[in-house]
């Protein structure tokens, strides 16, 4: 088996250089979108489970405190 040499073709570059359009999803989805992507990059069971444990409490707490859990609301606070 080659070994990978880690470099992109013109058409790799042209995909990942492309502007993408941002659609508003709520937060199920992008928890699930998360979770997929924890399972492409072969992350232990228990730390997908932990993850999602952590996020469910999160989305929780801003139910309980009647913030919209869109993504785009949620900021980083300095």
């Amino acid at each position: 088996m080659a070994r990978r040499t880690n470099k992109l073709t013109i058409e790799e570059l042209s995909i990942i250089n492309t502007p993408k359009v941002l659609k508003e999803i709520d937060i199920r989805m992008a928890l699930s979108l998360f979770v997929d992507d924890c399972e492409i990059r072969n992350l232990r069971p228990q730390t997908i489970q932990y993850y999602r444990n952590e996020l469910s409490v999160f989305y929780k707490i801003l139910r309980e405190k009647e913030f919209n859990p869109s993504p785009a609301n949620i900021t980083k606070t300095k």
